[in-house]
């Protein structure tokens, strides 16, 4: 048995080491390995790693690739990568510090680019976010005259950033083949992202009410409607009743 659990140990580690070569270009297991060509394969698993995290991450930030181009977006992704590795295997949440990343990255050159990483995120977790039972204007009146302390959820795939430019102006402008020109502004806001009973993710900035809202429906329904104009809230709550932003719990 301590034979057995000491192979084992020694088969994680070499695992470990592994890894470590082929996410950060080291040699370490060549020493363990009986083949003259062992460094050489290792560079083989090296660059075809590099290649598919590079190109998994162009596909999740296509704008930021289409402002910086190819080249300066391959370097910036190599450096994202030696500093955050897939590790685990799970695809779905490489990439999701790249807006930190950027921070740190371009403290001088390109500023908007972390708030347009953010948003970038957003859309795709937007897009990949479980489905839910969304909430009819029928069952929520019933809900609402039956509970006082009926609480409104919004759906999985809702997504809220805070960001510091009009990086939605920038979005929306690389989204055709004619790039229009957008002036950068500094502005602080926030933005609200979602996918509809369609399948279509929408962005919209946020107002001064939806945020209010947003940020208190799902604690109480009838406090966030005292805290608010509801006259003037009325026509966006309507659309977000309508394409999906809340969901039913009950089913």
């Amino acid at each position: 048995m301590r034979g057995e659990n000491k192979v084992k140990n020694s088969l994680a580690e070499l695992q470990q080491i592994f890894l470590h070569d082929i996410y950060h270009g080291t040699k370490n297991t060549s020493s363990v390995l009986n083949s003259e060509t062992s460094k050489e394969r290792l560079e083989i698993y090296f660059n075809n790693t590099q290649l598919t995290l590079i190109d998994l991450l162009r596909s999740l930030y296509p704008v930021i690739d289409k402002i910086v181009g190819t080249d300066f977006f391959n370097t910036l992704a190599k450096k994202y990568v030696q500093k955050y590795p897939l590790i685990n295997g799970n695809r779905y949440e490489f990439g999701h510090q790249l807006a930190p990343f950027l921070t740190n990255y371009l403290p001088d050159q390109l500023p908007y680019l972390s708030d347009l990483a953010q948003l970038e995120w957003a859309y795709h977790c937007a897009y990949n976010a479980d489905d839910a039972h969304i909430m009819t204007f029928e069952k929520l009146q019933r809900l609402a005259n039956n509970d006082n302390d009926f609480n409104l959820s919004v759906h999985p795939s809702v997504q809220i950033i805070l960001v510091n430019y009009n990086v939605l102006d920038i979005w929306e402008a690389h989204q055709s083949n004619t790039i229009e020109i957008v002036h950068l502004q500094q502005q602080l806001y926030k933005i609200l992202i979602f996918r509809d009973v369609q399948n279509t993710i929408h962005m919209k900035i946020l107002s001064s009410a939806s945020q209010i809202f947003l940020a208190t429906c799902s604690q109480s329904f009838l406090t966030a409607l005292q805290t608010i104009d509801m006259e003037n809230f009325q026509l966006e709550f309507a659309e977000y009743m309508v394409k999906g932003v809340f969901t039913d719990r009950s089913e």
